[in-house]
């Protein structure tokens, strides 16, 4: 049985070749999207007539210790871009925010007017401190349901390291096209604005990733460049 995720390379010239894997076990069309320009499979785009793969554009913006950006398959500078899913892009796969849960029981209901009743009975002086809840009681109290969660595969899925493959837009709730980065870095604040998809496989990265990714980091510059 085949691997869930694929594998693929870029070859970026001046740096070597980067193996990356593709977690198509959490966001499949993504994957499938960078999986499919890498190799070209999918032709000419019927709306550019250009060929829907990676090869021969280049990593137009590296800036060190943060990102190098590239994928644009159309402009070449980061302003176009297409999916093989066609023109308009697609959305984001990973949900960042999950609705909060719904308590299981009505049991909360019940403790809050009971609550509510005993203090409209006691007066202040009557509360002594060993009555009064503790300030954890309290705080669970105002905040009844659990905190905000995020799945277990979004929550592995982050901006925590150099050699995160992510998908570069403009910002969240913009279409996705083909245009990716790669940190060079840890990045926490891109952490629910862009869908992690993979990561660099140090092993199968010529030379050894981490070397690479150092090459690349110094060609770039502050500005971007």
């Amino acid at each position: 049985m085949p691997d869930a995720n694929p594998r693929v390379f870029l070859e970026i010239e001046e740096v070597g070749r980067l193996a990356f894997e593709l977690r198509a076990d959490v966001a499949p069309r993504t994957a499938e999207n960078f999986r499919a320009l890498c190799t070209g499979e999918n032709g000419t785009s019927a709306h550019s007539r250009l060929p829907l793969c990676f090869l021969g554009t280049r990593i137009h913006r590296i800036v060190p210790g943060f990102v190098a950006q590239g994928g644009d398959i159309v402009s070449d500078d980061g302003t176009g871009g297409e999916s093989i899913y066609g023109p308009a892009g697609f959305p984001d796969e990973v949900r960042r925010h999950p609705p909060r849960h719904a308590p299981e029981s009505p049991s909360f209901v019940v403790f809050f007017v009971s609550y509510v009743a005993r203090r409209r009975v006691l007066t202040r002086g009557e509360r002594s401190r060993q009555e009064r809840p503790s300030r954890r009681a309290r705080r669970r109290r105002r905040h009844p349901f659990p905190r905000r969660q995020r799945s277990p595969e979004s929550r592995a899925l982050r901006h925590d390291r150099a050699g995160v493959l992510s998908m570069a837009n403009a910002g969240r709730g913009t279409p996705n096209q083909s245009n990716f980065f790669i940190t060079l870095g840890r990045a926490p604040h891109l952490d629910g604005k862009h869908v992690v998809f993979g990561g660099l496989i140090v092993e199968d990265s010529g030379g050894g990733g981490a070397s690479l990714l150092a090459k690349l980091d110094a060609l770039g510059s502050k500005a971007g460049g």
